[in-house]
């Protein structure tokens, strides 16, 4: 797991991203919680590794306000990305990535976690 850094505490970039449902979720929206934002792709080794910790995660700490975000970086989009939280049973709210968020948190490799 590689844990994005910055030189000086700094409030998260806020960012707008769909959902499967083509629902808005706004970082904003979870203000008040602890939010674990997970830079994945279906295609990477060390993040289908990390994806069990984080259901864990969600189902342990959700009740005592966590809120996990897998933000995807998969180019093919839902139409790859869909099938795969399905079959992976994640539980947790997963929305499709683009090269601005990438840039905002400096995500030039995968995964990573802020």
């Amino acid at each position: 797991m590689c844990i994005a850094a910055f030189s000086e505490p700094t409030a998260a970039p806020n960012f707008t991203l769909k959902d499967a449902a083509g629902k808005r979720v706004r970082l904003s929206d979870f203000k008040g919680k602890v939010v674990l934002l997970d830079f994945w792709a279906t295609w990477c080794h060390g993040c289908k590794d990390e994806i069990p910790w984080f259901i864990e995660f969600q189902k342990k700490y959700r009740p005592r306000g966590l809120a996990v975000i897998g933000v995807s970086m998969d180019e093919g989009g839902w139409k790859s990305v869909g099938p795969f939280v399905q079959k992976s049973g994640m539980n947790y709210k997963v929305v499709i990535g683009d090269d601005a968020i990438a840039q905002a948190y400096r995500v030039d490799s995968m995964p990573v976690s802020v």
